[in-house]
């Protein structure tokens, strides 16, 4: 099983295949290992952003299937709502608000996360 999870934001753009009812303005200067990488202002579509990534937590991907994916794990590419990521911002900072005894409010909120020996540090 697959616990990579990407977080993308996508800003839709909307030129399309030089779409000539939008005018579609500004620069694109991009480059990948000092090489420039050719870019049409008017055929861009959208631009997909990976604003979070998180690689083998199980926990989160429990999170995740519970809160915006319906207990579903298709390994497909879901539209997740603000809301979602701001419920998912909001019990990660509950985590993060206690000084000492953190475990407990994590278990709470990922009751899969396991522990061996707990560590304040």
């Amino acid at each position: 099983m697959e616990l990579d999870i990407y977080l993308l934001r996508k800003v839709y753009i909307g030129a399309g295949c030089g779409s000539r009812w939008l005018r579609i303005e500004g620069t694109v200067d991009i480059r990948k290992n000092g090489t420039t990488v050719p870019v049409e202002l008017n055929r861009i579509w959208e631009i997909t952003e990976c604003v979070g990534y998180w690689r083998q937590f199980a926990p989160l991907h429990q999170w995740m299937l519970e809160n915006a994916l319906s207990g579903e794990n298709d390994c497909q590419e879901h539209v997740i709502s603000s809301a979602v990521i701001l419920k998912l911002k909001s019990d990660c900072e509950k985590i993060l608000s206690t000084e000492k005894d953190w475990i407990i409010p994590a278990k709470e909120i990922f009751p899969h996360l396991h522990f061996e020996k707990a560590d304040s540090e």
